[in-house]
């Protein structure tokens, strides 16, 4: 299942970077100031409130859900400065998973901290997402310990 949202993924990317914006199915209305995304937003999760980084030029755009490394290590400023070109085509989501970044709190019960929890968390934001910006889908992209 990843080996093929990874190979749709690598498919559908290159679409919209390497041709003219016109080609792109999704590149319509990206400068619409009213429709931009750009926040924090604390959500709780698997009971623990998480916090996410939602940038995007569009609310319309597919939602690209990055999933960092580590376990402990977000990478959401890294996205920022290297990967800010995705804010054009994708409504970018840079979650902070439990016990990581701004997610992190001594009161995180330890029992709490499994790969079973984590996943169980991944299907939560991606829920959240689809409902809070009606859309039927949440393209995920993970690194290192994200892909696990």
């Amino acid at each position: 299942m990843k080996l093929l949202l990874t190979s749709m993924l690598l498919l559908f990317l290159p679409n919209c970077f390497w041709k003219q914006k016109d080609y792109c199915p999704y590149a319509e209305e990206q400068n619409d100031w009213e429709s931009e995304i750009s926040e924090w937003r604390s959500i709780r999760i698997g009971g623990v409130k998480q916090f996410s980084s939602i940038r995007g030029k569009n609310r319309k755009l597919p939602i690209l859900l990055f999933l960092h490394g580590g376990p402990g290590t977000p990478e959401t400023p890294f996205l920022s400065k290297y990967n800010s070109n995705l804010e054009k085509e994708f409504i970018l989501v840079s979650w902070e998973m439990r016990g990581s970044g701004r997610s992190f709190s001594t009161s995180i019960p330890e029992e709490t901290m499994t790969i079973d929890q984590l996943v169980k968390d991944t299907i939560e934001v991606t829920e959240y997402l689809k409902v809070e910006f009606n859309h039927k889908k949440v393209y995920l992209v993970g690194h290192s310990w994200g892909i696990v």
